[in-house]
């Protein structure tokens, strides 16, 4: 391979009409010096066959197939950045949409910021085929928190990692890599990795970029973030960001971590509570604060004592109640910032 200014690494698995569309924008953009790394995470025939047809008609494309474990999105991810040649690297999901002039605007900007290390773009959601720009809802990538650390350990997430261009050899020397371990959290687990790194970075105010697809089917992320395997994946993500954080802050954002920690819990235990897993978060926190870790272990007997007279989400949200009126708010906030900074776009 010849050396490139722009690798795109992308994993895929299956939902090939999906994938059409996101090279097919891909390619339509005015930008040309770009690799597009596919790595593929042991799809059906018919989608290797839809790769298959665009790696014969492009070179800049690559299908790499990931031949060793475990499956999922990170080590995708991992394999694709070890192929990339780019000065420049982007980490795009397979079933979005991206704008035609997203790559040079990227590119352009990254090179007249030689101090940064990534710079974040906008994004919004793409639904019917379309842009949703005049919609603040799942909307990233636009600064409105003056603590971007205190939001990421919130779980209220300043920018994805789609929104960014890194240079390659700024994750390189930082040692950046994709969580394996994790079955979720994984996207804010790699961009707090960037920033307690103390990787440089800035916001770039312009028309979003790329189109975030949401998932409305069954198999939503809602629902598969409750499984067990989940569970005890959210479990390691908790005590992994106390660690990291704690560990070059010491308890300057206990109480940010505390609240990312009730973010989670809301999230997943909505028909049904698991002890045991509720338990082990309660430990996390206990671990890493004493205090935090008496409130969330009242909150947890209080929930159960109205589980049992309640179905399990009346029970959650009674017992959550100050926390999830403090949430609200939050988001209601920072989507009115989020309408102000985009209202200043053309």
């Amino acid at each position: 391979m010849g050396k490139t200014e722009l690798s795109i690494v992308m994993p895929v698995f299956n939902k090939a009409e999906m994938v059409s569309e996101m090279i097919d924008s891909i390619q339509a953009n005015d930008y040309h010096d770009w690799e597009l790394v596919i790595v593929d995470d042991g799809s059906t025939e018919d989608t290797i066959a839809c790769l298959t047809r665009y790696v014969q008609r492009d070179s800049r494309i690559r299908l790499v197939r990931r031949e060793r474990q475990p499956k999922g999105a990170p080590t995708c991810r991992n394999i694709g950045f070890e192929q990339a040649h780019g000065d420049y690297v982007i980490f795009f999901d397979s079933d979005d949409y991206i704008t035609p002039s997203c790559l040079s605007t990227r590119v352009d900007a990254i090179k007249q910021h030689p101090d940064a290390d990534f710079l974040v773009f906008p994004s919004v959601q793409y639904k019917g085929g379309r842009m949703e720009y005049g919609s603040a809802e799942r909307a990233y990538g636009y600064q409105v928190f003056k603590d971007d650390i205190s939001a990421f350990t919130r779980k209220t997430l300043p920018f994805v990692v789609c929104n960014n261009i890194y240079r390659r050899n700024a994750l390189l020397e930082h040692h950046i890599v994709w969580d394996t371990q994790l079955r979720s959290l994984q996207d804010s687990d790699f961009n707090m990795q960037c920033l307690l790194a103390g990787m440089r970075y800035e916001y770039v105010l312009t028309k979003p970029d790329y189109g975030y697809r949401i998932e409305t089917n069954d198999n939503s992320i809602t629902k598969r973030i409750s499984t067990i395997e989940h569970l005890k994946s959210h479990v390691y993500a908790l005590d992994k960001i106390y660690n990291l954080v704690q560990q070059k802050y010491r308890h300057r954002y206990d109480w940010d971590l505390f609240l990312g920690v009730l973010f989670i819990f809301q999230m997943v235990f909505v028909d049904e509570l698991n002890v045991a897993i509720a338990k082990e978060m309660q430990l996390v926190v206990r671990s890493h604060n004493t205090f935090h870790g008496m409130i969330f272990a009242l909150m947890l007997a209080c929930m159960r004592m109205l589980n049992c007279i309640m179905p399990c989400l009346w029970a959650r949200k009674l017992s959550m109640s100050l926390y999830l009126i403090w949430l609200g708010r939050e988001m209601k906030n920072s989507e009115k910032a989020r309408l102000e900074a985009m209202s200043g776009i053309e």
